[in-house]
Formats: C-alpha cells, sequence, structure tokens
C-alpha cells in the first residue's frame, strides 16, 4: 500500500515537474502567413521554450485589492463630478429664472413709464416728487436699458 502511494507521489510530482517547461513550435503557413502554435514539430520554423510559473496569490490579491480602490475612487470621482453637474444645472436654472423675472419687471416698468404723463419719486417723509420732462425723459431711457440688460441673451 505505501509503494502504490509512493509511486502514485512520485508520478505525479514528474508530470508536475514535465509541465512547468515545455516546448512550443511555431510555424508560419507560406500561402496565407497564418502563424500556428503546436506542441509537436511538425513543419516548424521556430523552436519556442515556454515556462510557466505558479501564480503568486498574495501577489495577485494585493493588485486585486490596489485595482478595486482604484475602481472605486474613480466611481467616486464620477458620482462628485455628475453631483456637480448637477449643481451647476440647478444654479444655471435659478439664474435663468431670476433674470426672466427681472426682464418681466423692467417691461412691465418700461410701460408704465411709455405711457404714464407724470411720473414722481416717493420721499422719505411720504410725499411725492414730480419729475420734469428732462427727468421723465431720462427715466424711459433707463428703463428701456434696463430691459435691454435684462431681456438679452
Amino acid at each position: 500500500m505505501k509503494t502504490i502511494i509512493i509511486s502514485t507521489l512520485l508520478g505525479l510530482s514528474l508530470l508536475a515537474g514535465s509541465t512547468m517547461a515545455q516546448t512550443i513550435y511555431r510555424s508560419v503557413d507560406d500561402d496565407t502567413g497564418k502563424v500556428s502554435y503546436s506542441d509537436r514539430p511538425k513543419f516548424a520554423d521556430e523552436e519556442i521554450e515556454l515556462r510557466v510559473q505558479p501564480t503568486n496569490r498574495a501577489e495577485v490579491t494585493k493588485q486585486v485589492a490596489a485595482n478595486q480602490e482604484r475602481y472605486a475612487a474613480a466611481a467616486d470621482d464620477r458620482k462628485s463630478a455628475a453631483e456637480e453637474q448637477a449643481m451647476l444645472t440647478e444654479e444655471a436654472g435659478k439664474v435663468a429664472a431670476d433674470r426672466r423675472a427681472n426682464c418681466d419687471m423692467a417691461k412691465d416698468q418700461a410701460e408704465q413709464y411709455a405711457t404714464a404723463r407724470r411720473l414722481y419719486r416717493d420721499l422719505p417723509n411720504g410725499e411725492r416728487d414730480y419729475l420734469n420732462d428732462k427727468e421723465l425723459t431720462q427715466a424711459r431711457v433707463d428703463a428701456r436699458r434696463q430691459v435691454d440688460e435684462w431681456c438679452s441673451g
């Protein structure tokens, strides 16, 4: 029984050793230029020795962990960039809404100034100071400029 186990182990170790280094034959077809690899030297152009080394599992595990960290960091970067873009889009929407509201107010004021015969300023004591013709013309020009500023672009 011991001899069978020992001979089996010896045979397996020889088999394992033979798989660690093998000769591979490379050949190129003259007609098509197709490259072929084989373990038999039939029409071989070149002999290549193939060495197989066992995988270092600790190194692979370390590389996988590093890759996962890199991917997670990249995902976080993408997520924060998307959140920043959403915030900028929201702010742009608010600015546009404010601009529309100011445009509407400027249009209303310009229309009031264009149709009103008399305009006035409220004084701190509650009285009114009516604008003269020169001030009225300037107020209408300023109102038109406000419309152009808020409603263009």
